[in-house]
């Protein structure tokens, strides 16, 4: 597993793009452009041998009155920089009704939000599955969709056990460990290490963490294999390799596998053991998408995917050129190998050429419609659609549609931009970001599109004031 990190890709808003943002705000005195923002609601399948190990030993009896609702008696400590306001973090332990167990350590009113939100006992499957699919799986009419498996020069990595459809959502997995943003500027790693391991120790299987790291598994490997190589005279067994200090493992954990996750607004680093063991494509077949509490992340199929074929997700902003991708991906210790950056030099040099086209348009589009030039604006909007399609960059579309859409609405051509409207709204649809009750979809018209997106735009805008 390659390390990742949380980018807007895994977004749990409406996609905004800065075009959108910029055309939202000096399109200020359109009629259409005011609403609430949406949140993205994603399905729950877990592999059934994985949820039964991370339920295993769990303990029976209730959390003692004196913690409850925590297992374990929160441990708590206080920042060691003077840089920053003394706080206090705990480390929680908490059994989920239905789930896996989780750690969570951050501070002791951000413990309590997370709480009385009563997100930990959500039901993912209610929320973010259709009534007539979850049937289907408690039928056994769906089969199994993935399997976690070794390969070579990857330590692991997903294949598909069946043929999963395009937009299919065919995997959920909940947060294991949970740890604040502000730990790591706030106190010491070797104390941040203590403590996470600490969490991690009272999982009831912390090997579902710390197997996350190839390294550790090569180390027992090689342990197992030079046994007899290294035992002393005596016959005692010798420990040949210098053992990492308290938490390293579980840091290096964290630190290449863990997303980035908002939990009650707070920013915290998530690991999801199984979503973990994807590995990067830059042309991937699958995307990420978060539930609404931050808790709870899904996986999407962009396309059809065969039997036999791997699952990947892109760990960087979709549309990047190969040599920002390679350089955002290097930084994390390895050279992406993927279809797309293995591809012929030409074909990939074309490829770039379209990315940083899109790119630079996205300006030049803003540009031409300060200037009065629509249609020129209009023509440049559809000529990225194009490219998009080429490059297979289809969920970036939505934005192109609705900025078509308020083109054509610009020149009083209703008829065009409603036509653009519902191609968004499909695209939303398919994403997933609309939700799973089909009685709401018919609600998602012209109008409700630009006031939904002019309404995100303003939110992003104040948020980097």
């Amino acid at each position: 597993m390659h390390p990742k990190r949380t980018s807007r890709a895994f977004g749990t808003s409406l996609p905004t793009s800065v075009l959108t943002l910029l055309l939202a705000s000096t399109w200020a005195s359109c009629p259409y452009v005011t609403a609430t923002n949406e949140q993205l609601d994603v399905p729950h399948i877990l592999e059934p041998d994985v949820q039964q190990l991370l339920n295993a030993n769990q303990p029976n009896e209730t959390a003692s009155k004196s913690h409850h609702p925590w297992t374990h008696k929160p441990d708590c400590f206080h920042t060691t920089s003077t840089k920053v306001a003394k706080t206090k973090y705990c480390v929680y332990n908490y059994n989920r009704v239905k789930g896996q167990p989780i750690t969570i350590i951050t501070t002791p009113n951000t413990a309590t939000n997370i709480i009385e939100s009563e997100t930990l006992d959500e039901e993912p499957i209610e929320i973010f599955i259709s009534r007539k699919q979850q049937d289907d799986w408690l039928e056994g009419e769906v089969k199994p969709a993935y399997e976690i498996v070794d390969m070579e020069g990857k330590d692991k990595g997903v294949v598909a056990t069946r043929k999963i459809k395009k937009y299919e959502t065919f995997m959920i997995d909940t947060v294991l460990v949970a740890s604040d943003l502000d730990l790591d500027k706030a106190v010491i790693r070797a104390k941040r290490a203590e403590e996470l391991a600490l969490g991690v120790d009272r999982l009831p299987d912390p090997s579902v963490v710390r197997s996350l790291s190839a390294r550790a598994g090569k180390k027992k490997a090689k342990k197992e294999e030079n046994a007899d190589k290294d035992a002393k005279a005596d016959g005692e067994g010798k420990e040949s390799d210098i053992e990492e200090a308290v938490g390293e493992l579980e840091m290096r954990v964290m630190r290449t596998n863990a997303f980035g996750i908002q939990a009650q607004g707070v920013g915290m680093k998530g690991l999801f053991p199984e979503v973990s063991r994807i590995n990067h494509a830059c042309n991937p077949n699958a995307f990420v998408m978060f539930s609404p509490s931050g808790l709870s992340v899904g996986i999407k199929s962009y396309r059809e995917i065969q039997p036999g074929e791997e699952i990947t997700i892109s760990y960087l902003l979709l549309g990047q050129k190969s040599t920002d991708r390679q350089a955002g991906l290097r930084k994390w210790g390895f050279k992406c190998s993927c279809d797309l950056c293995s591809s012929p030099p030409s074909v990939l040099a074309a490829s770039d050429e379209r990315r940083v086209r899109i790119s630079s348009s996205e300006n030049s589009l803003v540009d031409l419609w300060k200037v009065g030039q629509v249609q020129s604006a209009i023509r440049l909007a559809e000529e990225i659609v194009d490219l998009m399609k080429e490059e297979e960059l289809e969920s970036m579309l939505t934005d192109e549609y609705v900025i078509l859409a308020r083109l054509h609405l610009l020149l009083e051509e209703k008829n065009k931009a409603e036509e653009y409207a519902e191609l968004a709204v499909e695209e939303l649809k398919n994403l997933g970001f609309l939700g799973v009750d089909e009685r709401e979809w018919d609600d998602w018209n012209l109008e409700k599109l630009l006031k939904t997106f002019g309404e995100a735009a303003a939110a992003m805008r104040k948020a980097e004031q």
